[in-house]
């Protein structure tokens, strides 16, 4: 589970006039981990054996995978190369709802030290899509300041693991609230 981080993007675009419009962005989304859950091995859940097993040779640990992955520390950081489509409604009005979607590549970067332990620190890319609704607010013909909110998604990432062999499969699913102006030329 992530806890709420933060983002901010750039994007460049442009309006059709029929209420139509394109746009190219780049956007960074960092967050924190809070937790894990879930642990499996080849598909059978571990989270209840003791964490001794996660240790060639290791007597009992005393404590269960599942508490010792708890906690998980560790962050994550996407950075995202978008291809955005909009509809606004009204257009040519003051106020403008609008919605959107997009797809791109994006690139993930996760590290988790549940515990203190590392046990990945590794990214790669994949493909990703959001929804956007949101609204402007004309302040002069040329300046727009805007609130929208994003469902932001990505193909899940697979990560080797640094502690120990196997892999660990991550959901990257973001819920973006951002605020901003923009400027028409």
């Amino acid at each position: 589970m992530f806890k709420n981080g933060y983002n901010f993007g750039v994007a460049a675009g442009y309006s059709y006039g029929n209420g139509f419009r394109g746009e190219a962005e780049v956007r960074y989304i960092r967050n924190s981990i809070s937790s894990h859950s879930n642990v499996a091995v080849g598909g059978g859940a571990i989270g209840t054996e003791d964490a001794g097993v996660l240790i060639t040779g290791s007597a009992n640990l005393g404590a269960n995978v599942s508490t010792i992955v708890a906690d998980g520390q560790g962050s994550n950081g996407t950075l995202a190369f978008m291809v955005n489509g909009y509809y606004d409604f009204m257009a040519g009005e003051q106020f403008l709802p609008y919605i959107g979607v997009g797809v791109g590549y994006v690139d993930t970067n996760i590290e988790f030290s549940p515990s203190a332990v590392a046990i990945a620190d590794a990214g790669n890319g994949g493909f990703a899509y959001q929804g956007i609704v949101g609204a402007t607010y004309n302040i002069t013909e040329d300046m727009v300041i805007f609130v929208d909110y994003r469902y932001f998604a990505r193909d899940k990432v697979n990560l080797d693991l640094t502690l120990l062999p196997g892999s660990l499969e991550v959901e990257n699913v973001a819920h973006l609230f951002n605020v901003g102006f923009r400027v028409n030329f």
